[in-house]
């Protein structure tokens, strides 16, 4: 029984398929009839002073508890790491190699948009000239944004250490199973391409990492060794 719920489910064969597509639905369904276009109440009013139809301001009838936009920040950020952290878990669980490419591909296609947006906001100087400070810089206010718990280590002329996650949770919030350095790697994809157009002689990689037991996980931006 438990290797039968367990089973992935085989995908759909040509037949099945066509038997899909052939499926008569119980009844008919009228299609919904399309109301005239009509005007809108700020054109209502603008055109002949008429009062706006006060069943579009009925007050909430249903009492439930408001939180606090901070709280409600947090709350949703957790769900989101816990969504896409399971998700991306699940692909290499699944699929072992093909499924780290997947992940490694996606995230470095996101560092080209993500540095065409910052120079264009202004936030990084175009040119390949930053220096390690000025992409940690941008790369903590993302981070932060995140609501990633964020302690600077270093910063140099030659380094910058960024510390994730200091301490608590044990493992971490993205639910990254004990021993999977590959995939945290992978997920950095978006730092190292953002980094290497920053400044094509720098490179980000992982320092400490919660998957491998260590109390927080650390991301180093510095001089690239390989890179004269």
């Amino acid at each position: 029984m438990a290797e039968k719920e367990t089973k992935l489910r085989e995908p759909m064969g040509d037949e099945d398929v066509k038997r899909w597509q052939t499926v008569k639905p119980l009844r008919e369904v009228a299609p919904d009839k399309v109301p005239a276009l009509g005007e809108s109440p700020v054109m209502a009013w603008i055109r002949r002073r008429r009062p706006q139809d006060s069943s579009t301001f009925i007050e909430q009838k249903l009492n439930y508890k408001k939180l606090p936009l901070s709280v409600k920040y947090r709350s949703c950020n957790t769900r989101h790491l816990k969504e896409i952290g399971d998700f991306r878990t699940a692909v290499v669980e699944v699929f072992g190699e093909a499924g780290y490419k997947l992940v490694d591909d996606i995230y470095r296609s996101y560092g080209p948009v993500e540095y065409r947006n910052a120079v264009a906001r202004g936030l990084i100087k175009p040119g390949g000239n930053c220096t390690p400070a000025e992409v940690a810089s941008y790369l903590c206010t993302v981070y932060d944004i995140q609501n990633f718990s964020i302690k600077i280590t270093e910063v140099s002329d030659e380094r910058v250490r960024v510390e994730m996650y200091v301490g608590l949770p044990v493992m971490c919030p993205y639910d990254v199973r004990p021993g999977d350095f590959r995939l945290c790697d992978a997920t950095g994809g978006m730092e190292k391409e953002f980094t290497k157009l920053c400044n094509p002689k720098l490179r980000m990689r992982l320092g400490k990492c919660k998957a491998m037991g260590d109390d927080c996980c650390e991301l180093i931006i510095e001089r690239d060794p390989t890179v004269e």
